[in-house]
């Protein structure tokens, strides 16, 4: 969750004629599965893919709000701000795998996932519904880690078993001092 202070708009009242100042208070936001699957029912396309038009971003930024917000708060600077926490992990786990791997049966990484597919994949891994309000990075990281462990162990190649033999037979032959 981020908290971002809104500061103060000014606009001119032509009414009374003078200048009016309103306070955007501090407002608490979250890159959720939930705000995605909102978003995605009103605008029919899946979230998480390359290019959003701007109205489609502040859109998802509105539907991120936790506290109430005046969509005339959402300037170019605290866009600039919710678009640097979504693209950040907010994890400290890290893949040896490159992103474009396939992880097993549940998570392809190179995917774009709709947020049925990722309720889908909580409920096939026992993820309670309460992660749908927690950070959507670390959900699907969650959802990572879990293919990782789920994936059968590769096999050894015949060249690599042979050589793997080699090794422990040298180290067996130090140990107890024999010729082989």
């Amino acid at each position: 969750m981020i908290q971002i202070d809104l500061g103060t708009l000014e606009y001119y009242d032509e009414e009374s004629n003078e200048f009016r100042y309103e306070d955007g208070g501090v407002v608490r936001f979250e890159y959720s599965l939930k705000a995605m699957y909102q978003w995605e029912a009103k605008w029919g396309i899946p979230f998480l893919k390359e290019a959003h038009t701007d109205e489609g971003l502040k859109d998802f930024f509105y539907m991120m709000a936790l506290d109430p917000l005046d969509k005339r708060f959402l300037t170019k600077s605290v866009m600039t701000e919710l678009a640097e926490y979504i693209g950040s992990t907010q994890t400290a786990t890290r893949f040896s795998q490159p992103k474009s791997h396939q992880n097993g049966n549940n998570f392809n990484i190179g995917k774009t996932y709709t947020s049925e597919e990722i309720y889908g994949l909580m409920f096939m891994n026992q993820i309670p519904i309460e992660f749908e309000e927690r950070n959507l990075n670390r959900l699907l990281i969650i959802l990572r880690v879990i293919s990782n462990y789920n994936q059968p162990k590769e096999k050894m190649s015949q060249e690599d078993i042979i050589a793997e033999n080699r090794r422990l037979n040298e180290e067996r032959k130090q140990k107890y001092g024999t010729k082989g």
